[in-house]
């Protein structure tokens, strides 16, 4: 017994050695990295003052090897904060080109975020603007300004970011470059719903819509669409309290939009559904039962479709269903009643 209790022991003290061992040399790498951290960062301080005096080699030097320590010692802040030192040298010395570079590398290091330092983000993009307007870089010039607008997004600004991608889309049109203008129309959509400009917003959405079928871009088209749907449904609710026939108007948009094969089926059945009961509130009960019924249709079929894995057309959307029982409701025929009942308004 005595003789296991030892040998616990010796394996107990062995372990705590070990554990010791491993504590210390955590902490002595700490301290060697955090040395080198501050040697990078001394370096950035000496490199500004070189900058500052004019000593243009002797910044950049300074700057490299800040950047060569904070890559063995995996700290991006501090690269990302030397190459933009390095980029402001070469936008002082007229170097364009190799300033954008540098930029470029900053962005990539991740030196800052959008929403946490939103000024440090303007003023950087900004800056890579003015540098693509020196070169006369127009491919340069779109993505300064796509960035831009998406700091101003992300930081709610959406004025400034209306501007910003109407010049992305100005340029990309002028580039020829139809999927980075079809984005660009598609983001003003998104941020001229935030300002509740809803009529230049569909202007918007529409313009992606058209480029991307020009370009056959079907991924995009899909976009388009639910975008355009969705907003035809938002515009039909807040109409539901005091003008049903506006509501009624584009819940028609909403289906227009979705065509005779929708690619969106539940942004097409709740538009459906929504017109019902539009033209229920409004007292045409003959009207409200043929949406209605258009709904249970498409339910039924898109469940038949579902089970059989095959895609439905317009000649299954519209073949006759079995009609429910009836319910007496005042005003409505007794057949079309339960109709009614089922189906929860979707407005």
């Amino acid at each position: 017994m005595s003789c296991v209790q030892n040998s616990n022991s010796s394996d107990d003290a062995q372990l705590h050695d070990e554990t010791v061992d491993v504590e210390q040399t955590d902490m002595e790498n700490g301290r060697i990295t955090d040395h080198r951290i501050a040697s990078a960062e001394q370096l950035l301080i000496l490199g500004r003052s070189c900058q500052t005096e004019g000593r243009k080699e002797e910044a950049i030097k300074s700057y490299e090897q800040a950047v060569q320590i904070a890559d063995e010692v995996d700290h991006n802040d501090i690269k990302a904060k030397a190459y933009q030192h390095l980029g402001n040298v070469f936008t002082g010395t007229s170097e364009y080109k190799k300033a954008i570079e540098y930029y470029q590398k900053a962005r990539l290091g991740n030196a800052f975020s959008y929403i946490d330092d939103f000024e440090f983000s303007r003023k950087y993009f900004l800056k890579a603007l003015t540098v693509a307007e020196e070169m006369n870089d127009k491919t340069l010039e779109k993505e300064a300004y796509t960035n831009l607008g998406h700091v101003y997004y992300q930081s709610c600004k959406f004025d400034a970011a209306v501007e910003s991608y109407l010049k992305v889309q100005e340029i990309s049109r002028d580039l020829g470059e139809r999927k980075e203008e079809a984005n660009a129309c598609l983001m003003l959509g998104d941020i001229l719903q935030e300002l509740k400009q809803h009529e230049k917003a569909i202007e918007s959405y529409q313009r992606t819509l058209n480029i991307s079928e020009e370009s056959e871009d079907k991924e995009m088209q899909v976009v388009a669409i639910q975008r355009l749907g969705t907003l035809y449904l938002t515009l039909a609710s807040v109409c539901k309290d005091n003008d049903y026939n506006k509501a009624i108007k584009w819940y028609k948009k909403a289906l227009d939009n979705s065509g005779k094969e929708p690619i969106d089926r539940l942004l097409h059945e709740k538009a459906l559904t929504g017109l019902g009961v539009a033209w229920l509130t409004l007292g045409n009960s003959e009207k409200a039962i043929e949406q209605i019924h258009k709904v249970q249709q498409f339910s039924k079929m898109d469940a038949d479709m579902d089970s059989l894995n095959v895609e439905p057309t317009h000649e299954h959307i519209t073949s006759t269903v079995q009609k429910p029982s009836s319910l007496p409701i005042p005003g409505v025929k007794e057949e079309n009643a339960l109709l009614l009942q089922e189906t929860e308004p979707v407005i």
